[in-house]
Parts: C-alpha cells; sequence; structure tokens
C-alpha cells in the first residue's frame, strides 16, 4: 500500500478534506493513499463500508422519528482528524509511525468511538464523546479514573488508557480517550 505525507496545519478544522497535500510546511502525518484503505465506518449489520470525513463528525447509526435534525445536531461533533491520528500514534508506546486506517463503529447516543490502524499492525481505540454527553471535563476526567480504578485495583483486565484529555481547546478540537483496543473475541463473534 503507498503511503503520502500530508502538511497538516495544527489548527485546520474546516473543510480542508484530509486527501489534499497542504503547501504550508508545518508538522508531518503520514496516512494512507487508498481513500478506501483509510476512512471506513461500521454500519449497524456489523458491515464496514467506505467513509467520507464528514461521516466521522455527524451520528451515522439511527433516525428519530421526531426532532431527528434536532437529535442529529447533539450528537455532531467537528474534531480535527490529522491532530487525533497523531496523538494515537505518540501514545501508542509502540514504533509505529502512521495511521494506515480509521475506522469509526458503530455510535451510542453518546461517543463516537474509532479503531486505528497502525502501519506496524497495532491498533487502538479513539474514543470522542457527542456534545450531549455532559459536562466534558467530569465525562472524561470520571470515565478515565474508573477506568484505571478498575484495571489497577480491582484488577478487571479492561483497556489502559494511553492518552486522554477533558479540554476541547486542545489541538484535537475535542475532548478524547485513546486506549488499548480490547483483546479477545467479540460477543457477536460468537
Amino acid at each position: 500500500m503507498r503511503t503520502q505525507s500530508l502538511l497538516i496545519h495544527p489548527a485546520v478544522f474546516g473543510p480542508h478534506s484530509l486527501r489534499s497535500v497542504y503547501r504550508q510546511q508545518y508538522r508531518l502525518v503520514h496516512l494512507s493513499s487508498d481513500p478506501s484503505a483509510l476512512l471506513s465506518l461500521q454500519k449497524k449489520d456489523g458491515a464496514v463500508t467506505e467513509a467520507r470525513e464528514e461521516d466521522f463528525y455527524r451520528y451515522t447509526t439511527n433516525r428519530w422519528l421526531s426532532n431527528d435534525a434536532q437529535e442529529a445536531s447533539k450528537r455532531y461533533r467537528r474534531f480535527n482528524i490529522p491532530e487525533l491520528l497523531s496523538v494515537a500514534v505518540q501514545s501508542s508506546g509502540t514504533d509505529a509511525d502512521r495511521c494506515t486506517h480509521m475506522m469509526k463503529y458503530q455510535e451510542g447516543q453518546y461517543n463516537k468511538t474509532f479503531l486505528l490502524a497502525f502501519n506496524n499492525g497495532s491498533e487502538v481505540v479513539a474514543k470522542l464523546p457527542n456534545p450531549n454527553t455532559g459536562p466534558e471535563i467530569l465525562t472524561i476526567a470520571s470515565e478515565v479514573a474508573t477506568m484505571d480504578f478498575v484495571r489497577e485495583v480491582i484488577g478487571l483486565p479492561i483497556p489502559r488508557v494511553l492518552s486522554w484529555s477533558c479540554d476541547s481547546s486542545n489541538p484535537v478540537g475535542s475532548e478524547y480517550i485513546v486506549m488499548e483496543k480490547a483483546k479477545g473475541t467479540a460477543l457477536g463473534d460468537v
């Protein structure tokens, strides 16, 4: 699979396509040059299809019988995808230097969850809260503290948090948690 380097300005949140090459020289982020391999979306039936960048921001799982547009807007979260990929690569603790695939899992009511695969074969999960989740600083900090407590004190084998932020003024432009991918077989595959 070929790769290309994208020159990304840290403050890019606008309608710029991930697949275009910026002429300004800023930080280098490596992405796959095959668009179908880079962005994908998990449907309700578990099938994986090609996704557009906009699909990662909007709620894609369900529709509402009334107030559909209003309910969907409560779950719309724009963020800086290249910065999220950069944070994930840096926090992965592996020799990975680029993300080759980003898949949006079927989402719940309160979070967007992504599987990020790296060029060395490792994977992590990134989770971003929807705006309707509640007070961001409390929600993210509480979830991270709870996961750490359950893992370290109680001893349950849950994914380790690799990086997190409860402040949306970070370069990603959203609160986030980057964690290990849970090992094992998905219940739906049994």
